[in-house]
């Protein structure tokens, strides 16, 4: 999406307030997943969601301060291990677990539910990453995986879950897979190796256009909150990435080992 067409979201956003006042389910908009929504503005009622490696438990993060709180653990009928999460702006989070399905959890009540999606789609071997789209349109859920032919990007909306290829990923970035992915508002996916690198990938064409290595290594979650990308790496440590710079600024340390972030999706004012 073009600064442009942010811009214009801009003014038709609602503000959400300090006290999650956006909506009734604790600040989010109750808009239904095909309407074609604005954005809101990124402002301190606006919540960030990770997901603990350690005990499986949700908890909320307020990137500003980097505190947690936990929401407990997601009721999934699974006893597979976290793998890793993204969050939609209707009120609910899409987990993947390490048994290569993804789940659909109520952030407010934490009921959970086996999506319809059928594991190994399209050649995909487990270890995806997985990002709901970040823009004004329909959200559609973006999966990162090693397909048949090599690294894919594939797309589905949330209610068949059945996988279309975007395009094999081109140039490959460094690490190739396995990569942690989110997204931004512009179209942009942040794409997170254990070895810290960085790839920047088109969700349209499925170009990288950045590739950086970063010291931030034993990388395990990536996060775009506004215009911000925050990495979780070392065991309990956040740091932010610059697009701009390719630089990682250590802010400091979570109470838990982070598998997977996400936050509600929004833009900078």
């Amino acid at each position: 999406m073009s600064r442009a067409r942010a811009g214009t979201l801009l003014a038709l956003a609602c503000v959400c307030s300090a006290a999650f006042g956006c909506g009734a389910r604790s600040g989010f908009d109750t808009l239904d997943q095909e309407a074609d929504a604005p954005v809101p503005l990124c402002s301190p009622g606006v919540p960030a969601y990770l997901w603990s490696q350690t005990t499986g438990e949700l908890l909320t993060f307020d990137p500003n301060t980097l505190a947690t709180q936990s929401l407990g653990i997601p009721l999934c009928p699974t006893t597979s291990l976290p793998w890793t999460l993204s969050v939609s702006r209707t009120g609910f989070g899409y987990l993947l677990y390490e048994d290569w399905n993804i789940y659909r959890v109520d952030l407010a009540t934490l009921e959970c539910t086996r999506t319809a999606y059928v594991p190994f789609q399209l050649g995909f071997q487990g270890q995806e990453g997985i990002a709901v789209s970040r823009d004004a349109g329909p959200e559609r859920l973006y999966m990162y995986g090693m397909g048949t032919s090599g690294p894919t990007l594939a797309v589905t909306d949330l209610t068949s879950f059945v996988l279309a290829p975007v395009g094999l990923v081109k140039p490959l970035p460094t690490t190739w897979f396995p990569f942690k992915i989110q997204g931004d508002a512009e179209g942009t996916l942040f794409a997170l190796a254990q070895s810290g690198e960085v790839a920047e990938i088109d969700s349209a064409t499925a170009t990288v256009t950045v590739d950086v290595g970063t010291n931030w290594h034993a990388s395990d979650a990536v996060m775009t909150y506004g215009s911000a990308v925050y990495l979780f790496a070392n065991g309990e440590s956040v740091g932010r990435f610059d697009p701009t710079s390719h630089a990682v600024t250590e802010l400091g340390n979570v109470n838990a080992t982070i598998v997977g972030a996400s936050a509600y999706p929004c833009i900078t004012p």
